[in-house]
């Protein structure tokens, strides 16, 4: 039963690289919200991030996840060139489509400062354009297990945005300035990305390695682009039925706990590559174990913070983002359906379609849930369309794991622990929504 601590020793490099980029954009937010912009410019500046993340985070996330299993390891090859080749080239037709689109994003995402939002774009797409295909850098050190050239990379280009974005500011000058100085950032990562291919890569065009890369990649693409689309819609949403500061501080609450995000996330890779190498069978017995000792930590750690998160939210931002709290114990219940993992067994026995299926039931399930709570019971309805729709998917799998695939009903969790979990986070939220008001009036 060893077997487990090896799997979590082996991505832990992986999960401390994604602390420090979320560490990163949390300082960022932090230090805006005390005075360095107002409200309506951090509405913006959100607004923005999400029209470049939207727009390029499924096909690079396809992309970095079909070359995982098709990059030759341990040798020097043309397929870190020809990578670089198909992410520069989808990089630039995406950043040409979004600046021939700014006219009609303003209206989409209803910008009331549409002049402060033409001058900093361009800025953004500028860094948008070189960064896209800097994730290179960081995929090839995971893949080849250069940990401590992952780490350094992840705290050196981290560091260096976080101070690009808000350095300008502490100096007194504008939001541009700081968009230009992130510009600057891409371009230096991208030079650093030339750098990675030439020292590791053979500079030859082989076009069946592309079409190869395209074929595994196009699926998990457009699965990403389905299933992750759901908070963007929540945005655009919340951006089209308010105004910019609710929207504003609809973004800051609108965030699962990183560490329960990155735990469960790290955990699910891992079950699926156990199903693939090792079988099903032996897998079961992981997904208990691991699952249990998950669930022991993450379910008391995220009761305690439905209490201590209202109180906070003001401390940590300001004033205004005290609604925000909210909407972030909202999302604090998505542990739930988190710790559920039948979408690890059919990733590990090659069962794509039916996740994407899932995908596409969820998204339809969030857009319709959200639509009508918003009109019930306000910008909360928007989290809550959420919750449901990702509650949706994971029944919707556990029912085609234990129906189709004729496996036991308790065998994509701890099923004592994750129901006892469950019930106490949710009897903590009840709770607490009964005494806000009587202890925060």
């Amino acid at each position: 039963m060893n077997r487990p601590i090896i799997f979590f020793d082996k991505i832990s490099p992986w999960q401390f690289f994604q602390i420090v980029r979320f560490g990163s954009l949390l300082a960022t937010n932090i230090l805006f919200t005390k005075g360095l912009l107002n409200t309506t410019e951090i509405g913006l500046y959100e607004a923005i991030l999400l029209i470049g993340t939207a727009s390029s985070a499924f096909w690079v996330t396809g992309i970095m996840q079909g070359l995982l299993a098709v990059f030759p390891r341990n040798q020097k090859t043309p397929a870190l060139f020809n990578v670089f080749l198909l992410l520069f080239a989808i990089s630039i037709l995406t950043s040409l489509i979004l600046l021939l689109c700014a006219v009609p994003i303003t209206s989409l995402l209803s910008i009331s400062d549409t002049s402060l939002f033409y001058d900093i774009f361009p800025w953004y797409i500028l860094f948008l354009l070189f960064n896209n295909v800097t994730y290179l850098n960081e995929y090839f050190f995971m893949m080849t297990n250069r940990s401590i050239s992952l780490l350094r990379y992840g705290i050196i280009s981290y560091g260096l945005q976080f101070l690009m974005l808000v350095a300008p500011l502490l100096f007194h000058f504008e939001l541009i300035q700081s968009m230009q100085a992130l510009a600057v950032l891409g371009v230096l990562k991208f030079v650093f990305t030339l750098h990675t291919i030439w020292k590791h890569a053979i500079g030859k065009i082989e076009t069946s390695y592309i079409k190869l890369l395209f074929h595994k990649s196009w699926p998990l693409a457009l699965a990403t682009m389905v299933s992750g689309y759901a908070y963007y819609i929540d945005g655009w949403m919340i951006k089209h039925f308010f105004d910019e500061k609710t929207f504003a501080a609809f973004i800051y609450g609108a965030r699962e706990f990183p560490i329960s995000l990155i735990m469960a996330g790290a955990l699910s890779e891992t079950l699926a590559n156990s199903v693939r190498k090792d079988g099903i069978d032996f897998t079961l017995t992981i997904i208990k174990e691991q699952s249990r000792r998950l669930s022991f930590l993450l379910f008391p750690i995220t009761c305690i913070l439905i209490i201590v998160v209202p109180a906070l939210f003001p401390i940590v931002f300001n004033k205004d983002f005290s609604g925000s709290a909210s909407i972030f114990n909202i999302y604090l219940l998505m542990l739930i359906p988190r710790l559920l993992f039948p979408q690890s067994i059919l990733l590990g026995l090659g069962k794509n379609r039916i996740i994407l299926l899932s995908a596409a039931i969820e998204i339809c399930i969030n857009v319709i849930a959200s639509i009508i709570l918003i009109q019930l019971i306000g910008w909360e309805g928007a989290a809550w369309g959420t919750l449901i729709a990702s509650i949706s998917d994971k029944l919707f799998l556990w029912y085609y794991v234990t129906k189709r695939l004729s496996l036991p009903f308790a065998s994509i969790t701890h099923l004592r622990a994750w129901l006892i979990g469950s019930v106490m986070l949710i009897c903590f939220y009840l709770t607490f929504l009964l005494a806000a008001p009587f202890l925060f009036k």
